[in-house]
């Protein structure tokens, strides 16, 4: 379950932007998240293809992952374990994603390229624990726990790159007037009622805002655009809708996923939502405190 690794591909080496792969993966592993409940060659082949993207992310982390990264992808290789052979055809586009992103060569962890991969891993953390529940669900006990340990090891990577992203989220929140937080506020209870509550007062609220906000200044209509985001995948087995919601948002919309530091310019006043474009692209907490898992 090794992807054949481009010539001169070793650490080090550039071969072109690691983000731009990177960035078009949160989509890709999609596909195996909601086939995990479908006949079994499929299944099988979804969870052969999410091995090999696994893989070759482990092969081109940076160092601060690279160590929970190759775990994950160890533990998965396990999970894709079974009697049932993979169809070829069902994992072609998990596998070239793969390719893709042993060509574009080493991540370096950092900036937007840490925030992409912060969001390809909140992607994968929810297919390792859809193939967990689907192992499960078939009396596949020693892959639904391999599955399960692949999702831990990614969690603990995921905080690693994604704790600067989301904190400088947190400081544009932090800058925005009172009124357009509870524009967006109002937002969210109206899109997601049975959700809100619990996302007000958990990690990643003042980060989804501030989300929010630049996706309404870049021209978007926020209502319109939490819908869609909302429909891609359900999110009652998420264990942190504000994280789910934020790099979804992101991603649909190609936003940078790495925001620029204050400037200490003055707040604009709020604003008034404008039309959605018409065509849209199919924290950890202190030392000693507990991590909010996702």
């Amino acid at each position: 379950m090794d992807p054949a690794r481009p010539p001169g591909a070793g650490p080090g080496t550039r071969h072109g932007q690691p983000v731009r792969p990177r960035r078009h993966l949160p989509h890709t592993p999609q596909r195996p998240a909601g086939a995990l409940g479908g006949a079994r060659h499929p299944v099988v082949a979804q969870l052969v293809g999410t091995g090999e993207l696994l893989d070759a992310l482990a092969q081109t982390s940076p160092a601060a992952t690279r160590t929970e990264l190759r775990q994950a992808a160890r533990a998965f290789e396990r999970a894709t374990r079974t009697h049932e052979r993979a169809a070829q055809a069902d994992h072609r586009a998990l596998r070239s994603a793969a390719r893709g992103v042993l060509r574009a060569g080493d991540s370096l962890g950092r900036g937007e390229d840490g925030g992409t991969t912060a969001m390809v891993l909140s992607t994968l953390v929810l297919v390792t624990l859809a193939a967990a529940r689907w192992h499960s669900a078939h009396g596949h006990a020693q892959q639904a726990a391999a599955a399960r340990q692949a999702a831990q090891h990614l969690r603990t990577a995921y905080w690693t790159v994604a704790a600067t992203p989301l904190k400088a989220m947190r400081h544009e929140a932090e800058r925005l007037p009172d009124p357009v937080r509870r524009h967006h506020t109002t937002t969210i209870t109206v899109s997601l009622p049975e959700h809100a509550e619990h996302m007000r007062h958990g990690p990643g609220w003042d980060a989804l805002l501030a989300t929010l906000d630049q996706a309404q200044n870049t021209g978007h209509d926020p209502v319109t655009l939490l819908k869609i985001v909302i429909g891609q995948r359900e999110l009652d087995t998420a264990e942190n809708v504000n994280y789910v919601l934020i790099w979804r948002i992101r991603h649909s919309i190609n936003l940078p996923t790495a925001p620029k530091p204050a400037t200490g310019q003055t707040p604009a006043s709020p604003r008034a939502p404008k039309p959605a474009e018409a065509a849209m692209h199919p924290t950890p907490t202190s030392p000693g405190q507990r991590r909010p898992r996702r």
